[in-house]
């Protein structure tokens, strides 16, 4: 009877986590193919090149973001496939992310019905209905595709919460575990510091529990922080990822609300504001659901000190306050939305099948919006400038060299790395992989007394000086130009 009852019990799992990977993994897929044709670009090209063709510690040309992802997709030596694997992690990363924070949402005390399985898809349902409507698709592939950093360290980092909130008392592998979570998460981003504190902080604050683990979590953490700082400046100067700029706040935080808002489809967050307040006022006298938590105002609280923090951040501003930077505030804002639209949803939800209708019609409108016909890497936008180039210019080249424009040079790398061939870039970040590049030049110059450089969406006088970098002992001998934004160069050694 024991027996049968473990079964049906794991048998029951089993289906859940079939159910959970289902649902990410097409999500996942549905996202890649809806926003990469459009928007890839060289810096998430560079995860699949560096993997393919040098592994280092941190990102090429950076001493900060470890190479973490890179290191496992080594070991998967086709470039479509490897290319291919890296854009799907990193879409399903962003939804098991956001899969952990609707556990969490179901689980807050104060919503209408109990926990359930079926609750928690809803949830993330609705949450990924409203990320999706409220911001623009240039911001969707910033956040779910390009910057893994943040959302594989905000994954981590669940999980992380999960133990301490989940495990009475700590074993030596429960130290083991959320050390080794610790550091990796702050090796790939360094201000998850920031949010682990701040957890932790607001916990003791408003549960007055489990201080003496919240302090142990804070201290590794803190420890953590400090051995990847350590590390970095080995690698070069770490100074420019610190300091406030407190001279002119007015501008800082204008400049930043204004890119913030770029981001946001207006009509979508008006349609969202009309939807809340309309039935907060239908339904204020008769259900509870909708009042403010402790968790929403310290979410809230946190999402402004962010802001006036990094808002203000010298890093940010030489990033012209880029929107990626403030990643939780865009969590965040959607988190406390979608709170809301649970407490209204689960006033319809008087039987399961309402529930199942419920996640049908969610579901339904999610691939909807993300819907796009199948689109060949060859066909996406990153990759037109270079297949485009008449296949008389490529003939006889055993190893091309890319110099120039950095967005422009690793895509032609990659494009030609799909297609089979040894290549190589000159550009912005090919500091990380220089031996390799010196090695091969030596090689070309032994074999044919020549190289042959590709000039991309630059001067001739810019692309020679990245020859130089990495190949002293060579001059320009002639330049061609085979299309609008390319030259061929050709290099020979000095006598």
């Amino acid at each position: 009877m024991i027996n049968n009852h473990k079964l049906i019990l794991l048998v029951h799992l089993v289906k859940r986590y079939l159910i959970q990977f289902g649902l990410l993994f097409t999500l996942s897929l549905l996202s890649v193919n809806y926003l990469s044709p459009e928007y890839l670009n060289a810096d998430v090209l560079l995860n699949s090149i560096m993997s393919l063709q040098n592994i280092t510690l941190f990102y090429w040309g950076q001493n900060r973001l470890i190479n973490f992802i890179p290191l496992f997709l080594s070991s998967i030596s086709n470039p479509i496939l490897n290319i291919s694997l890296f854009l799907i992690f990193s879409a399903f990363v962003f939804y098991a992310m956001v899969w952990k924070i609707s556990y969490y949402i179901a689980m807050l005390k104060n919503n209408i019905i109990k926990y359930t399985f079926s609750s928690q898809i809803i949830i993330f349902l609705i949450f990924i209905l409203i990320f999706i409507f409220l911001y623009t698709k240039y911001t969707l592939f910033n956040f779910i595709i390009w910057h893994i950093e943040y959302i594989f360290s905000y994954l981590l980092f669940l999980y992380i919460i999960d133990i301490f909130i989940h495990k009475e008392v700590y074993t030596k592998s429960s130290y083991f575990i959320i050390t080794i979570l610790s550091f990796i998460s702050i090796g790939i981003n360094n201000s998850i510091l920031l949010v682990i504190l701040a957890f932790f902080v607001f916990y003791i604050f408003i549960k007055q529990n489990k201080i003496t683990y919240s302090i142990i979590h804070i201290f590794i953490a803190l420890i953590s922080f400090f051995i990847w700082i350590y590390i970095a400046s080995k690698y070069g100067d770490t100074s420019a990822y610190s300091g406030l700029n407190l001279h002119d706040i007015t501008r800082h935080t204008n400049q930043t609300i204004f890119n913030i808002l770029a981001t946001i489809s207006t009509f979508s967050l008006l349609i969202l504001l009309f939807i809340i307040s309309g039935f907060k006022f239908i339904f204020s006298n008769t259900k509870e659901g909708l009042q403010v938590s402790r968790v929403i105002l310290a979410i809230f609280i946190f999402m402004v000190s962010w802001f006036l923090l990094f808002s203000n951040h010298k890093w940010i501003e030489l990033n012209q306050y880029h929107f990626r930077y403030f990643f939780p505030i865009f969590i965040g804002i959607v988190f406390i939305f979608t709170i809301y639209i649970w407490s209204i949803v689960t006033i319809f939800l008087t039987n399961n099948k309402f529930k199942i209708v419920t996640i049908l019609i969610l579901f339904s409108i999610i691939i909807l919006k993300q819907e796009s016909s199948f689109i060949q890497y060859k066909d996406y936008n990153t990759f037109k400038s270079w297949s485009q180039v008449d296949e008389k210019h490529k003939q006889n080249i055993r190893v091309f060299f890319h110099a120039g424009d950095y967005w422009q040079v690793w895509s032609a790398v990659m494009y030609d790395m799909m297609d089979k061939k040894s290549s190589y870039g000159l550009a912005f970040r090919s500091e990380g992989n220089k031996d390799k590049i010196l090695s091969e030049i030596k090689n070309e110059m032994k074999s044919n007394n020549k190289i042959v450089v590709y000039c991309h969406n630059s001067t001739i006088e810019e692309c020679s000086n990245q020859v130089f970098s990495k190949f002293k002992n060579a001059k320009l001998k002639s330049n061609v130009k085979i299309k609008e934004g390319i030259e061929q160069l050709m290099f020979i050694p000095l006598l």
